[in-house]
């Protein structure tokens, strides 16, 4: 198997020749190490393949597949996490700057426990009570 792989990545196209023209009288596991390098060739010429390459080549679109229904569904549910990381990041960075606004300096454990704050309703909820709060340590109640 190892010649077979040195000879291919020397001569790749001697393969794929062999292949083609129906080569009698190999050994199957010859064969088998052929088609197993072929595949390997081919794959790796697929990873830098685009989108259009792959519907040009297939002559349909993807989005008609089982597959590639999964991968946009997929794509969707990154992006929709990406966005709701980036919203709580800019709602903590609001009340954040809200705060030092209003009171100045804020306490390093302060904004470390702000940061750790998942959830868009309660950031939203403390903002508007940095608004209200008279000071940093009836604000500070608020986030315990």
């Amino acid at each position: 198997m190892y010649e077979i792989r040195r000879q291919c990545y020397e001569k790749n196209l001697v393969v794929i020749a062999l292949l083609v023209s129906g080569k009698r009288g190999l050994s199957p596991i010859y064969n088998q190490d052929v088609l197993s390098i072929l595949g390997l060739f081919i794959l790796n010429r697929f990873r830098k393949i685009t989108y259009e390459e792959v519907i040009a080549m297939l002559k349909f679109d993807l989005m008609d597949t089982v597959a590639g229904r999964q991968l946009y569904e997929m794509g969707q549910q990154k992006g929709l996490q990406k966005g709701l990381q980036k919203e709580l990041m800019n709602v903590r960075d609001m009340l954040l700057d809200a705060l030092e606004a209003r009171f100045g300096l804020i306490p390093h454990k302060m904004i470390d426990k702000i940061r750790t704050i998942d959830q868009s309703e309660m950031l939203n909820s403390l903002f508007k009570q940095a608004m209200r709060c008279p000071d940093l340590q009836s604000f500070k109640k608020q986030l315990s």
